[in-house]
């Protein structure tokens, strides 16, 4: 039984090496359900944040954080500014390297009256671009 549990979880191995993602999960799984080994376990969650972070970098697109940006700026012209913020963080989600959006969503929320949410967006902005004069606002 052991020795079962030994090449599934070597199979897992492989295909994560290879970047195979979902065959490595499935043969992880496989080995757990022959033994719960915290080992095994420890790998399989592994591989979950690396699928995780490549959805994550595969939903990156600074263009559509562009057009986000630009709907969240017209609801907040609007007065609307709970539904800015859903496209603020949007904008935010397809292009976290762009300070403009953190410190649209903090204007929001200052508006809001979440000055905790504000300041902690500010402070994002101004460690993504501190010559970003809006940040200290």
């Amino acid at each position: 039984k052991q020795w079962y549990q030994r090449r599934v979880r070597g199979v897992g191995k492989a295909y994560m090496k290879l970047d195979d993602l979902d065959k490595s999960i499935y043969y992880y799984d496989k080995a757990i359900t022959e033994h719960r080994d915290p080992n095994i376990l420890n790998e399989r969650s592994q591989v979950l944040k690396m699928v995780k972070e490549k959805e994550k970098l595969a939903y990156i697109n600074p263009e559509k954080s562009q057009e986000e940006k630009a709907k969240g700026n017209d609801k907040f012209k609007q007065g609307k500014y709970a539904e800015a913020i859903e496209f603020y963080n949007e904008a935010i989600k397809r292009n976290p390297s762009d300070h403009v959006p953190f410190s649209n969503r903090a204007a929001c929320y200052t508006k809001l009256m979440e000055f905790g949410l504000a300041m902690q967006d500010c402070d994002k902005c101004i460690e993504l671009n501190p010559t970003f004069i809006k940040g200290y606002l």
